[in-house]
């Protein structure tokens, strides 16, 4: 005849179910926090992409969005590596200036 063991008895109480609902509440704050800042980037990458040479943005694109070496996207558009680092850099100031633009109007 099969018998059953004893069951293991809880632990914790109500203070670790709360540190639990607690760290659950900070996961979901912090998922929310980065979900809202990358739809705040692609919003304003959008609007500079849009005005900005095809180059000049596929630039910025291999080297921060796909973590390319400035020397490899050189390499890559036929431009010179201080081209690059230029295009780069005016593609970067120009979203934080198009970010700026977009929390000012929330406010």
């Amino acid at each position: 005849m099969l018998s059953r063991s004893p069951r293991d008895a809880a632990t914790g109480g109500s203070q670790a179910l709360e540190a639990l609902e607690h760290r659950a509440e900070e996961d979901t704050s912090q998922e929310l926090e980065h979900e809202y800042r990358r739809e705040q980037f692609h919003r304003a990458a959008a609007v500079v992409r849009a005005d900005v040479n095809a180059e000049t943005w596929q630039a910025f694109e291999l080297t921060v969005i796909q973590g390319q070496t400035c020397e490899a996207a050189a390499a890559t558009l036929n431009r010179t590596l201080g081209t690059v680092y230029a295009a780069r850099s005016r593609i970067i100031k120009r979203l934080r200036e198009q970010l700026d633009r977009m929390q000012a109007a929330e406010a």
